[in-house]
């Protein structure tokens, strides 16, 4: 794989919120060509001995984790300039220090049509603008601007937390022969590793929840690495605005009115976040795969999907009680069982496996 053409491809799709589907679809276009061409034959995900773990070997679970519970604190992270942002929400001011928007909107004779779509009782508020003393919505301009600078650095906060903790993907890497996978990743060797065919960009998986069934997208993506931050400044900029909505609202706002009246910049922006890492990591070789739920409650709750592993590979310290089970349960899936060890004629620091006899 060119990681030079997939990193300019990835940074370079910008896919606005106010397009249509079938531009959505064009924009992604470059990475579906590019990652189906490009997706390896097997990739491994490696697992602690834990009685979770095990259970959702069994039922052929893969379970999403959000950007806040990863052992890097970069996980999902968003990098912004907060001087910008302070310089774009100055910039709604306009000279006399009113709102521009209520300056242009006491300016036109006749309402927008686009306000009906984004201002509740949209007519009671244009007339309003067309007669009260300009000195007036200066003032209130004044207090709104003086408000959201005054909610700045909470509402960034919660923004960066926000965007952490809504990133749900599951990790996987290209190698399986890797001592320091092993160690880091799969309770140093006393765990086990599963081997998934993903063999395409995008899957769907149609599962079950309380209220019926549920679609869940998952989009495979491997790292960026790179010893520089992706500058999310705008989209912190939007997120923080859909915030201060909120806030002076005081309730969650339909995302159709929200998107019409704070149109979101780039709606990949947080996935380009959460596969782009610092360098240290590199030796990692991962891929990640990101959940998407659709509008279901259950899909939002779940937080799995199901793929059946092609092959397990157990740790070579794991425990012969471990080893057992997750061996009897490769043999009702009717799936191959490898047992990792040293080879010590072996000149390099890779790993080795032998497949085991499953009776």
């Amino acid at each position: 794989m060119n990681k030079k053409i997939y990193k300019e491809i990835i940074e370079n799709t910008i896919v606005p919120s106010n397009i249509t589907s079938d531009e959505k679809i064009i924009r992604y276009d470059r990475i579906t060509q590019f990652m189906n061409q490009n997706t390896p034959k097997r990739l491994y995900r490696f697992r602690s001995a834990s009685e979770q773990n095990i259970s959702a070997f069994y039922k052929d679970e893969i379970w999403f984790s959000s950007g806040n519970k990863m052992n890097d604190d970069f996980e999902a992270r968003i990098f912004y300039d907060k001087k910008k942002i302070r310089a774009e929400l100055m910039n709604l001011i306009s000279e006399s220090g009113e709102l521009k928007v209520i300056a242009s909107l006491r300016k036109n004779d006749e309402i927008p049509l686009e306000m009906f779509k984004i201002v509740p009782n949209a007519m009671d508020v244009f007339s309003w603008i067309k007669t009260v003393p300009e000195e007036q919505t200066i003032a209130m301009s004044r207090k709104v601007i003086e408000y959201i600078l005054d909610n700045l650095d909470i509402g960034l906060k919660f923004v960066e937390n926000g965007l952490q903790e809504s990133s749900r993907f599951a990790c996987f890497s290209e190698q399986i022969y890797s001592d320091m996978m092993w160690g880091h990743y799969a309770s140093n060797a006393q765990g086990f590793a599963l081997e998934y065919v993903i063999d395409r960009y995008c899957n769907v998986f149609t599962e079950s929840g309380t209220a019926g069934t549920y679609n869940v997208t998952a989009n495979l993506f491997p790292i960026i690495y790179d010893n520089r931050r992706l500058d999310g400044t705008s989209y912190a900029l939007y997120l923080f605005q859909i915030y201060i909505l909120q806030l002076l609202y005081g309730q969650c706002l339909p995302t159709q009115w929200l998107n019409t009246l704070v149109p979101c910049p780039d709606e990949f922006m947080g996935t380009k976040i959460a596969i782009k890492k610092s360098r240290d990591w590199a030796s990692e070789r991962e891929w990640r795969v990101f959940y998407i739920p659709d509008f279901s409650e259950d899909s939002k709750k779940n937080n799995f999907i199901h793929i059946k592993p092609k092959a397990i590979y157990l740790g070579r310290k794991i425990s012969d009680i471990n080893q057992k089970i997750l061996i009897d349960i490769a043999k009702e899936k009717g799936i191959p069982a490898y047992k990792m060890y040293i080879k010590d004629d072996l000149d390099s620091y890779k790993l080795s496996s032998c497949k085991i006899k499953i009776k």
